[in-house]
């Protein structure tokens, strides 16, 4: 069952949807390089391991548990920028 690094409660508004939309819309704006959106999508969305993961990318283990610890810390402060909700 895919996890969503973003959650919202079940009686979500629209707006609150919205939200979420464009902080995904960020996250993958925030990545130029094609294999770490790729990672985000495949093992943070759809909840695949780091194994998978390397199989999927045609990549060593290694690489993508580093690219997954990169990915982490460019998120753990992530903030969409406000201006984006003024449009």
């Amino acid at each position: 069952m895919p996890i969503n690094i973003l959650q919202l409660p079940p009686d979500a508004s629209g707006v609150e949807k919205k939200i979420i939309e464009y902080a995904y819309a960020h996250i993958y704006r925030a990545l130029p390089d094609p294999i770490d959106k790729f990672i985000v999508a495949f093992m943070f969305d759809l909840g695949n391991n780091v194994t998978a993961t390397a199989i999927a990318c045609g990549l060593h283990r290694k690489t993508i548990w580093e690219k997954k610890r990169k990915i982490q810390k460019l998120l753990k402060n992530f903030k969409v920028p406000i201006e984006t909700f003024a449009q």
